[in-house]
């Protein structure tokens, strides 16, 4: 494990991130980057990133509010306010595991979280970066 970078007297926040698709598979990610902050005293970044494709953009002009309150609804979903977690949600268009990425870089994540099963994505818990 490396250590932590001080800043001006205090010491950097950790960030984990964690993607969500809204899929069981993305809430239990989502559950399991809680209780890893929890013990390792880091904050959350939950991300959904979406895609318009011409078809959906003529259906739905702005998704935002809709995807927004979904976030909030995913993370009420967990114990994180319980425990003292703090979660900031993230919501991007454009391709999701390159706006993962890049709110990964953002906060500064020591660990991104994906779910095992959505539309797209690893078969994988987490992945160090």
């Amino acid at each position: 494990m490396r250590s932590t970078p001080m800043l001006r007297g205090m010491e950097r926040a950790r960030w984990i991130v964690v993607g969500t698709d809204f899929s069981d598979g993305a809430q239990r990610a989502l559950e399991h980057a809680v209780l890893l902050a929890r013990s390792s005293r880091a904050r959350v970044a939950v991300v959904h990133a979406y895609e318009d494709t011409a078809e959906t953009a003529r259906a739905m002009e702005d998704r935002a509010p809709l995807l927004t309150t979904q976030l909030q609804d995913a993370v009420a979903g967990t114990n994180a306010s319980r425990h003292g977690v703090h979660v900031e949600s993230f919501l991007r268009r454009g391709a999701p595991w390159e706006k993962l990425q890049n709110v990964a870089v953002e906060v500064g994540a020591d660990l991104i979280v994906v779910g095992a099963t959505g539309q797209r994505g690893v078969d994988a818990v987490g992945a160090v970066l």
